[in-house]
């Protein structure tokens, strides 16, 4: 793609990386429940933009100060990104192939 910038695809990769190291963090620690739920420091978490994001919706859950990872609305969640999400990134690369395209001839 020339004169196109790979930045927000260099971010968008970032923040993914982020997200899944997250969500290890809580699979690895087993805070899978309301019985298992563990504080930030135990599971080795910083509460920065994308955790509470993801708490926020409800893939992380807070009970009693203490954190665990929903499995159920992570895959339903997973679910609506690849249903959702997919399609509009492929029509945008396939816009910007055709603006490269066009501005190419």
């Amino acid at each position: 793609m020339t004169g196109t910038s790979l930045i927000p695809v260099f971010a968008a990769v970032l923040v993914a990386a982020r997200r899944k190291r997250i969500i290890r963090q809580f699979i690895t620690n087993k805070a899978l429940s309301e019985l298992t739920a563990k504080s930030v420091d135990e599971i080795f978490v910083k509460p920065g933009f994308l955790f509470r994001r993801l708490v926020s919706r409800q893939i992380i859950v807070e009970t009693h100060g203490k954190y665990y990872l929903d499995e159920n609305r992570l895959a339903a969640h997973q679910q609506w990104r690849r249903m959702v999400l997919l399609p509009i990134v492929l029509l945008m690369v396939l816009a910007f192939l055709l603006i490269d395209i066009f501005l190419i001839s």
